[in-house]
């Protein structure tokens, strides 16, 4: 190997070593940011779970939160990235209000749809539709989840004892008519 090459393949390594290294070192010292401020872990929370039910739609919400309450700016493409941003940041614990100042801007830039009273009956009629049937299956602890339908997605918040009722109320959700996609926010107590 020539000089010239060994200085490549020592850069190229250089490169590699930091390129594993500093992302390391930056989640470190997220984590430790986080630990060491709550409210930055709750907002940190709040926007993983975000993510992760929301996927892209997600990308444009900023989280802050004040006290009990996570305040919610910037763009989502629908009306139903709007709630269920709302719905996501509801089910973390210590989260008691929420200030939903989302925009709803779709991803072409068009304007957004018109929000009509039509859509909020049918989106409460299948929040109906969805208790009654986790009613019927899980009896009682149906009073404990809290349903929020938005054009065919369906969120569930709350809590159940155990893992077969959770299983058990998502199955159900997924079944009812008028169901497109079900989002689990539901915890299990400990």
């Amino acid at each position: 190997m020539t000089l010239k090459n060994f200085r490549w393949t020592a850069f190229a390594f250089v490169l590699a070593l930091l390129a594993a290294v500093v992302p390391a070192a930056a989640q470190q010292k997220h984590q430790q940011a986080s630990h060491d401020d709550p409210t930055l872990a709750k907002e940190i929370e709040i926007r993983d779970l975000m993510l992760e039910k929301g996927h892209e739609a997600a990308l444009g919400i900023r989280v802050r939160v004040d006290g009990e309450t996570a305040i919610l700016t910037g763009t989502v493409p629908t009306r139903a990235a709007q709630e269920l941003a709302e719905e996501v940041a509801k089910s973390v614990e210590g989260i008691k209000k929420v200030d939903n100042r989302l925009q709803i801007k779709p991803a072409a830039g068009g304007p957004a749809p018109a929000h009509t009273v039509e859509q909020e009956m049918a989106d409460a009629h299948l929040e109906m539709r969805v208790k009654k049937q986790l009613n019927g299956e899980i009896g009682k602890y149906s009073k404990q989840i809290e349903i929020e339908a938005t054009d065919g997605v369906v969120s569930l918040r709350g809590t159940v004892p155990d893992a077969n009722r959770k299983k058990l109320a998502l199955d159900t959700a997924g079944k009812t008519e008028g169901v497109k996609r079900v989002i689990d926010l539901i915890k299990i107590k400990s």
